[in-house]
């Protein structure tokens, strides 16, 4: 394995650890969610009005512009638990992720600070680019939406630190 593979490895590997921390151990996995009021009748209504997994959205036509609107992410037939196939699809995303940041930082000629300051600026721009038009567009609650940009920025400059040590030592090692 070239230095480049192991240091994304790590990296993902680094956010990996981290998301489970952050979501297990510390309150960022919570914030911004509420539990359903009668949750009993409301998913009773969903399941027998939904008849397939998806993303929807409400309302979907010319009502739009009155009454109440959201959005439901309904899973009818597969439980919200923590499954292996979830954990190592996790995984893979994390580590193609780290991969890609790897092959931007590695062309840099930033010092390790540099390199983990861009990296989490990296977690950052996902988090301009995704989580917040999410709270612009779509009403996500602003304090899950922070919530993200610090899990973002702090796995992404964990993940940059391990990185960093990785592609700096590949650097002295060729000179």
């Amino acid at each position: 394995m070239n230095r480049s593979m192991l240091a994304g490895v790590i990296g993902g590997l680094v956010i990996f650890v981290w998301g489970a921390f952050s979501h297990m151990v510390l309150p960022l996995g919570g914030m911004g969610l509420d539990s359903l009021p009668n949750e009993a009748a409301v998913v009773s209504a969903l399941s027998a009005s939904i008849p397939r997994a998806g993303l929807y959205m409400f309302p979907a036509d010319e009502n739009a512009t009155t009454g109440p609107w959201g959005m439901v992410n309904f899973h009818p037939d597969e439980p919200s638990t923590i499954t292996t196939r979830r954990l190592v699809r996790e995984l893979l995303g994390d580590i193609a992720a780290a991969v890609i940041a790897v092959l931007i930082l590695s062309r840099s000629s930033l010092t390790r600070r540099g390199l983990v300051v861009a990296a989490a600026a990296m977690g950052l721009f996902g988090w301009f680019s995704i989580s917040f038009p999410y709270w612009n567009w779509y009403g996500f609650p602003a304090a899950f939406v922070l919530s993200e940009a610090i899990d973002q920025a702090v796995g992404w400059a964990l993940a940059g630190a391990a990185m960093s040590f990785v592609i700096t030592t590949r650097a002295r090692s060729v000179k």
